[in-house]
């Protein structure tokens, strides 16, 4: 008859090494899962039909779910007419306008953003040439009442855990291997 006996540690190791396989996956998955800050807010105008020399206004308008500070105006991209030349941008939101003419990070709250381009069609333009602006607006959200934009980086829940497994896997280690150490001093 074949016995089999377990030892006395084993539960120890066990219990050890799971903890550290536990802590581990959690350091690997927070590093992994960085927290989303809020996407910048992206528009679209369009110009068609200009003439030589004309100045055209277009608007579009975004939401802004939260106060925030405009901190840039950016162009993504720029076609046809608009590829070249200056752009003029005034966006207003809440009673506060920002432009790109003498740019300053602008408080804007919650609500509905108008954004305003304007173009002057160079003299030599060919009559009915259009063009498209893509633009970018980032904002920083306002940290009063903790309506501020999530931290990014790593999810700091499962790196925390992650430490304190791999920590108590360590600790049941070494009692584990004490343990062991004993009990074979004794026998």
């Amino acid at each position: 008859m074949t016995s089999i006996r377990a030892r006395r540690g084993a539960p120890w190791w066990a219990a050890a090494m799971l903890a550290v396989l536990a802590g581990g996956l959690l350091l690997a998955i927070g590093a992994a899962a960085p927290s989303r800050a809020a996407e910048p807010v992206e528009f679209t105008l369009v110009f068609d039909d200009l003439t030589p020399g004309e100045s055209r206004t277009e608007s579009a308008t975004i939401e802004l779910a939260r106060d925030a500070t405009l901190t840039s105006i950016a162009w993504v991209e720029r076609t046809g007419l608009l590829a070249d030349g200056t752009l003029d941008v005034v966006v207003c939101g809440g009673g506060d306008c920002a432009d790109t003419v003498a740019f300053e990070s602008t408080p804007m709250r919650a609500g509905t953003i108008d954004v305003s381009v304007t173009v002057v069609a160079p003299a030599d333009l060919a009559p009915g040439a259009s063009g498209t602006a893509l633009g970018r607006l980032a904002f920083v959200a306002d940290e009063g009442g903790g309506a501020g934009l999530p931290a990014t980086g790593a999810a700091v829940g499962a790196i925390a855990w992650g430490v304190a497994l791999l920590a108590a896997g360590a600790l049941l280690a070494g009692i584990g291997a004490l343990r062991s150490r004993r009990s074979g001093a004794r026998s």
